[in-house]
């Protein structure tokens, strides 16, 4: 009498098929978190860009403080919105995660109770 597991022999792409089947119900929302964080990078890297323009009329002497507090402001509201789109994906990844991992436990708690009913 043997107490070991049987092997399953999954390739990656047997594995990969499987899982992506079971994430069907969440699809939607990976999608939608995809876009967020396409989104969300240009606006939280658009900094580095705002620094070199000013860094720019800063050394050519033609830097005012109405223009550098305009591009403190775009910077921050650029920074403001990625971080908000960023935090946004972030929550629907862990929700499609959640219900991921929810959905196996009740399809292996149905496949349980059968095998226990038979």
């Amino acid at each position: 009498m043997s107490n070991q597991l049987p092997a399953y022999d999954l390739s990656t792409g047997e594995l990969r098929d499987r899982v992506w089947s079971r994430l069907r119900r969440q699809r939607s929302t990976l999608a939608l978190s995809l876009g967020l964080l396409l989104l969300s990078v240009p606006f939280v890297n658009f900094h580095p860009l705002v620094w070199g323009f000013v860094a720019d009329h800063l050394v050519a002497q033609t830097l005012t403080p109405g223009m550098l507090a305009g591009w403190l402001a775009i910077m921050l509201a650029t920074y403001v919105i990625g971080l908000g789109l960023g935090a946004w994906q972030t929550y629907l990844l862990e929700r499609a995660g959640q219900a991921f991992v929810r959905d196996i436990r009740v399809e292996l708690f149905t496949k349980f109770e059968r095998c226990y009913r038979a």
